[in-house]
C-alpha cells in the first residue's frame, strides 16, 4: 500500500486544527442536563402564554389556527426573550452581539414553525382537528426549548467577552 505524500502546509494545517480542537470546551452532558432543566423553568411561562393566547385567537376570537399560533409564538418568544435574557447571556457575553444572532434565530425559527403549523392543518384530521392544532403546537414548543438552549449556548459561547474585561 502506498501512503499519500504530505507537504509541510498540510501537517501545518492538521497541527493548527488539533490546536484549535483542543481549546473549544468539553461539553459535559452531565453539567448541561441541569442547566438544560433550569432553562425549561423559565420558559415554562412563556408555554402557558404561548397556549393561552393560541386559545384566545384561534376559539374566542376566530382566527386560523396558523395565525393565532404566530401571534402566541411572537408573545412567548417577547416574553421569553425579555425575561431570560440575563440568565441565558449573563454578564459575560457581549449583548450587542449575541442579541441580533439571537433574532436572526428567530426571524428563521418562527417563519419554520408557522409553516410547519400551517402545513399540519392541511391534513384531514377530521373531528380531532382541535387536538391536532394543539399536538403541533406542542411539537413546535419542543423544537424550540431544544433548539433555543442550544443556539444560546453556542451563542453566549462566540459572543463571550474576554477575561480581563469581566473583572
Amino acid at each position: 500500500m502506498e501512503t499519500p505524500i504530505q507537504n509541510d502546509t498540510d501537517n501545518n494545517a492538521v497541527q493548527t486544527s488539533a490546536e484549535e480542537l483542543s481549546q473549544e470546551p468539553v461539553c459535559r452532558p452531565k453539567k448541561q442536563l441541569p442547566k438544560f432543566l433550569k432553562f425549561l423553568v423559565f420558559t415554562l411561562p412563556a408555554g402557558c402564554m404561548q397556549f393561552g393566547s393560541i386559545y384566545l385567537f384561534e376559539q374566542i376570537i376566530g382566527l386560523q389556527h396558523w395565525l393565532a399560533f404566530l401571534i402566541g409564538f411572537a408573545c412567548a418568544t417577547a416574553w421569553n426573550f425579555t425575561f431570560t435574557r440575563k440568565k441565558t447571556f449573563g454578564t459575560t457575553v457581549y449583548a450587542q452581539k449575541a442579541v441580533p444572532r439571537i433574532l436572526l434565530f428567530y426571524a428563521v425559527f418562527t417563519s419554520l414553525a408557522t409553516l410547519f403549523n400551517y402545513l399540519w392543518q392541511l391534513i384531514p384530521w377530521g373531528e380531532y382537528v382541535f387536538y391536532a392544532s394543539y399536538l403541533a403546537t406542542f411539537l413546535t414548543m419542543i423544537a424550540n426549548s431544544i433548539s433555543t438552549f442550544l443556539v444560546c449556548r453556542r451563542i453566549a459561547r462566540v459572543c463571550a467577552k474576554p477575561e480581563k474585561e469581566l473583572v
